[in-house]
């Protein structure tokens, strides 16, 4: 129904749309790609209520715009957000798409907070998000937070945030790509401002990918005792990804509504997780959100609320005692799987140098009766989490003081969960600029986030069991961070110490086939971070490193340390030879976790453009690569998961672009 409602709306707004027009302000169309001098004037609004610098954002965050990722030949959103210090994409066993950050990480994404244009979006179930199923043709840059979000974020951000920030369209533009393993992609993007509604823009895109994928071998995984003897232990198992979304946008005057909808589907193990265990993870997911503001000389105030279903079911050979397939799904089609959100958001202008800022929010979560259900329609369901709700509140508010080369920015926030009762996560930035291109900064915050339904009620016998007794998981992060930029160079260098307590770690109970979600012990880990991006003239480059001490190292405090890399990096360079061609290439290194080896992806890129057409030709892994990761799902030993195409050339992809921006 919101699928045929975007359809709708799409067509109408496409009739009255000007592609030509400026927006009612009279600004130029905004393009859909920086110029190579604009380092300085590059602006996140994840860390704060408004855009700002990075020179003087209280938080570290790395932005990276969509363009130049495509030019040095990444083109998923996957791939792109590789290019964050300390952020590792790991594809799972069970087939999603886990992030890692500084170490952290958790195989449904539970430790990251995913935002669409600054809207939560995720599982309430599982605590997954939509990173498969976002049309990229609408996508302007990325922003990440490493640590704990500010206090406009409560559960999730505990590792990091991350910002799909979308573009303001003038026009329009459709591609096409064809890809080795039978890839093809169709993407589009339109908007502007209607001839007839001045103060209007709006934005539409959709996406459509289907991807054969590259044959992964999965080995030490022996099944269990009551299987059928003779079930293999190793075995390979085609990694795909297929995705379709919609999504549109709308703003008139200072009111703002956003609609998305998405379904994605990837191959992977699930259940015991045996080579006979193949399944096909799928997902399917709905957004709306509305938000509307209002400004005065002293104050702004803000009214939003959103509402996300969202949910999953997996397909699964074998999983009934290794001989019966079924289904794990939700009751009620998933529609009982949903998450909705309302707030409001006043900030005050008390003087000239200080601002005060406050917030509610509401949120209800529920999930439907999870279960599997037999192929066999003789056979029982079987029922491994009964239904679920829960509501939380949260209250929060920050003192902002700024003069011009000081920065202080003091807050708390303070959630209310219907069962744990109230917990309080302070945050403090002091910053200091002693010229208009140096910053540095003092940086507290804590991340909350509490146990998901899976995680406090899931049942499922030889597997894993849920824990109604978990309590939320806290870290507690100092930064400190330099900060350089000007029109060629954005430079940020920042070390970091973190404490984890009672963190959520799905961990295998003694000799047993079962694992259980239990809170650890205390832990701590120190690293940094480098951040890098370099313009002039014809050249771009883009480089980050990251260092975790802790990874790849058995802690008996920490378990999953060994499980992550303890260094991370990447390097990304393109070139403009003349007006029509250009060069790219990017590198991005992930170093060994358990038995996994250190290693490092080439890609390269060549595009060509005249007017509004556009082709690029990407190949990939030209230095004969294989990469795996370890098992960060059950921190099993010597267990790896495949993470794309050991073969030199594994990936090659096409792109055609019609693009009626004219570049």
């Amino acid at each position: 129904m919101l699928t045929n409602a975007i359809c709708l709306l799409s067509l109408y707004l496409m009739w009255q749309i000007d592609p030509l027009k400026q927006d009612p302000h009279g600004e130029p169309p905004i393009q859909n790609e920086l110029s190579l001098e604009d380092l300085l004037e590059l602006r996140v609004s994840v860390a704060s209520i408004e855009a700002e610098g990075i020179l003087e954002t209280p938080a570290v965050v790395s932005r990276y715009e969509a363009e130049d990722m495509r030019r040095i030949g990444l083109t998923t959103l996957r791939e792109m957000l590789s290019l964050i210090p300390g952020l590792v994409p790991i594809d799972t066993e069970i087939g999603t798409t886990s992030l890692m950050l500084r170490g952290l990480a958790e195989f449904f994404n539970q430790k990251i907070l995913f935002l669409l244009n600054g809207v939560p979006y995720w599982q309430p179930s599982h605590g997954d998000n939509p990173l498969w199923g976002i049309p990229l043709e609408a996508v302007s840059h990325v922003e990440v937070i490493r640590g704990p979000g500010a206090v406009l974020y409560g559960t999730n951000a505990t590792a990091g945030v991350v910002n799909i920030v979308l573009e303001e369209i003038d026009g329009g533009r459709a591609s096409a790509t064809l890809g080795s393993h039978a890839q093809r992609e169709l993407g589009f993007a339109y908007g502007g401002v209607p001839r007839s509604l001045s103060q209007t823009r709006y934005t539409v895109a959709g996406s459509w990918r289907d991807e054969k994928g590259y044959a992964g071998l999965f080995e030490n995984r022996p099944p269990p005792p009551f299987f059928p003897p003779g079930s293999p232990s190793r075995g390979t198992l085609e990694r795909f990804h297929h995705a379709k979304s919609l999504l549109a946008r709308m703003q008139i005057g200072r009111t703002d509504f956003l609609a998305h909808a998405f379904t994605s589907s990837s191959s992977g193990l699930a259940g015991p997780a045996t080579p006979i265990n193949r399944a096909e993870l799928q997902y399917e997911g709905y957004l709306l959100h509305v938000a509307h503001r209002w400004s005065r000389t002293t104050y702004d105030l803000t009214l939003f609320g959103d509402y996300n279903n969202f949910f999953l079911k997996i397909p699964t050979d074998n999983l009934i005692d290794g001989r019966y397939h079924a289904i794990q799904e939700f009751s009620n089609d998933g529609r009982d799987n949903a998450r909705g959100r309302l707030g409001a958001q006043v900030n005050l202008n008390l003087n000239d140098s200080l601002d005060w800022f406050s917030g509610i929010d509401y949120e209800h979560r529920e999930s439907g009766e999870y279960g599997n259900t037999p192929a066999d329609p003789a056979r029982d369901r079987l029922v491994t989490m009964t239904p679920q709700h829960h509501d939380e509140l949260a209250l929060y508010s920050q003192l902002d003081w700024n003069t011009e080369r000081w920065r202080l920015v003091v807050g708390a926030r303070a959630t209310h969960h219907e069962r744990i009762g109230w917990r309080t996560q302070p945050r403090m930035a002091l910053i200091y600029r002693p010229t208009t291109v140096h910053s540095f900064k003092l940086l507290y915050g804590e991340g909350f986030n509490t146990p998901n339904f899976v995680q406090t009620s899931l049942v499922i016998p030889n597997v894993v069991l849920g824990n109604p007794d978990l309590v939320p998981e806290t870290v507690a992060t100092f930064d400190l961070a330099y900060t350089y930029a000007t029109s060629h160079a954005l430079f940020v260098a920042n070390i970091y110490r973190f404490e984890g307590s009672d963190f959520i770690v799905r961990t295998p109970l003694p000799d047993r086939r079962e694992s259980m979600y239990l809170n650890a012990r205390s832990f701590h880990r120190t690293g940094g971070e480098l951040d890098f991006q370099f313009s002039y003239r014809k050249f771009k480059t883009m480089a980050s490193a990251a260092y975790n001490d802790a990874g790849n190292r058995e802690l008996a405090d920490d378990p999953t340390a060994l499980f992550s890399p303890r260094w991370n990096g990447s390097l990304g360079v393109r070139y403009r030879l003349g007006e029509r061609h250009h060069l790219g290439l990017s590198a991005r290194y992930v170093g060994p976790q358990d038995t996994a080896s250190d290693y490092t992806l080439v890609h390269a890129a060549y595009s060509f453009s005249y007017r509004g057409f556009h082709t690029s030709l990407v190949g990939g892994n030209l230095l004969d690569q294989t990469p795996l990761h370890a098992d960060i799902a059950n921190q099993a030993r010597d267990r790896l998961s495949p993470n794309g195409d050991p073969s030199p050339f594994g990936r090659i992809s096409f792109r055609i672009v019609l693009d009626a921006f004219g570049r």
